[in-house]
């Protein structure tokens, strides 16, 4: 990850959508290409120091749902995104982070159980193939009671699978089969006033809320090294 990866999926015709925080330092105002007020660079100093080109992407800023989200975004020549569109990536690309975590923490995948290297990586590609059928599974039949998708519970998912995985020695009630398990396998409606556990002692937050990245205007040696390495173009 980083400006390596960055240009490889651009040299290769594909765009990026990246969240940035205050560990990421931008440039503006390089006159490396012809700018908008939203106009941002990442180049890093070795990039810089092996006179690779800085990396332009645009600066764009979303409401999330405690504190605003920075974003940057670079795309092929010819392509654009509005902002609305930006912030509809985003909320997509969030419901993927979420996916994860329900890997890590609700199905307890954080540390894999295999020994050779081989054997992890299937452990960990069947792990996800297993939780994907899994709420695959649970998705259809909410699909078939018509109720939304969003009060999918992943842990009340599992837990209706591993109960019956558990007893099936023993015949399924009628009236508490898998199915009927699943639709009940919902997200709670009432507000969350605390995310923490009520059976886990709370954790005072030592380090601060992560803030904005750090913007710098560049100075005159910083232009002049891009003018070196191309002429001004236009911003696409």
């Amino acid at each position: 990850m980083g400006y390596d990866f960055a240009q490889a999926v651009l040299s290769s015709g594909g765009g990026l959508l990246v969240c940035v925080w205050a560990n990421v330092s931008l440039w503006k105002q390089m006159g490396y290409v012809r700018e908008s007020m939203k106009t941002v660079y990442g180049w890093p100093e070795k990039a810089a120091a092996g006179s690779d080109p800085p990396l332009v992407t645009r600066h764009f800023i979303a409401q999330g749902p405690q504190h605003p989200i920075h974003l940057i975004v670079t795309l092929p020549p010819g392509q654009r995104l509005s902002d609305r569109q930006v912030a509809d990536i985003n909320r997509a690309r969030w419901v993927i982070e979420v996916y994860y975590r329900h890997f890590k923490q609700t199905s307890a995948r954080r540390k894999l159980r295999s020994h050779a290297a081989n054997n992890t990586r299937d452990e960990l590609e069947w792990s996800l193939v297993g939780l994907w059928f899994l709420l695959l599974y649970a998705s259809d039949e909410l699909n078939r009671q018509e109720i939304l998708l969003d009060c999918l519970s992943a842990a009340g998912s599992l837990k209706a699978f591993r109960q019956i995985a558990r007893d099936f020695y023993h015949a399924a009630e009628t009236t508490n089969t898998l199915l009927q398990r699943l639709r009940h396998a919902l997200i709670d409606t009432y507000p969350r006033t605390n995310k923490v556990s009520r059976d886990y002692h709370q954790i005072k937050q030592i380090c601060p809320t992560a803030g904005p990245p750090k913007i710098h205007r560049a100075d005159k040696s910083q232009s002049q090294l891009t003018r070196s390495i191309t002429q001004l173009q236009p911003n696409g």
